[in-house]
């Protein structure tokens, strides 16, 4: 059933691993980002599969040392974090590896 599931851009990526899913979706996307969680959901429905939404997260990756910086509004209300967890490493929104080096060695 999962195999179906795909998105409406070329650009966009699924990474997928047990029940979790990630969609990865650059800045200079052809299909926005609500077109294709629309879709996402329009899939859950039809797959008869209920979606987490408390789970559900939004980073927005930026240059390292970007002085002029504002994050786009959240999308659909979705929490927007710094740093997410993705199969046990740690990414920060800035690409720095801080929470990824602290966590590995206990410091967190």
């Amino acid at each position: 059933m999962e195999s179906d599931q795909k998105t409406l851009s070329d650009r966009h990526l699924f990474c997928k691993y047990a029940d979790d899913t990630n969609l990865i979706v650059p800045g200079n996307s052809d299909i926005g980002l609500d077109e294709e969680f629309i879709n996402i959901k329009n899939w859950a429905r039809a797959n008869k599969i209920i979606i987490n939404f408390s789970k559900t997260k939004e980073i927005v990756f930026k240059r390292p040392g970007l002085r002029h910086f504002t994050n786009p509004p959240p999308i659909n209300s979705f929490e927007q974090v710094a740093v997410v967890n993705l199969l046990s490493i740690l990414l920060s929104n800035n690409f720095c590896f801080d929470a990824q080096v602290c966590n590995v060695h206990g410091d967190a």
